[in-house]
């Protein structure tokens, strides 16, 4: 599971190797940044891999409707995931 997937620019660095990941979880929040999280995935030819979850990490209820629940997963990656503007 990857949080605040952005628009996809860890992707490239994922296996693409069958039998090396078998499912990938984009978490992202902003609807914008899924649309583009979706075309990565296609461009890289993960789309039968990478399943984009328009939701925050706090929502639990959507992300039980992706199987996401407790000890369901086991890798999450989180690069920096924050709102830019924070920075300024």
């Amino acid at each position: 599971m990857e949080v605040g997937a952005g628009t996809g620019e860890t992707m490239k660095y994922y296996s693409r190797e069958e039998g090396k990941v078998e499912r990938i979880l984009g978490v992202e929040p902003s609807l914008k940044k899924c649309a583009r999280l979706k075309y990565t995935a296609q461009k890289l030819g993960m789309k039968d891999k990478y399943e984009v979850v328009h939701s925050g990490i706090e929502n639990m209820e959507v992300l039980k409707r992706h199987g996401i629940e407790y000890q369901s997963v086991d890798t999450i990656v989180c690069v920096c995931s924050h709102p830019f503007y924070l920075w300024f």
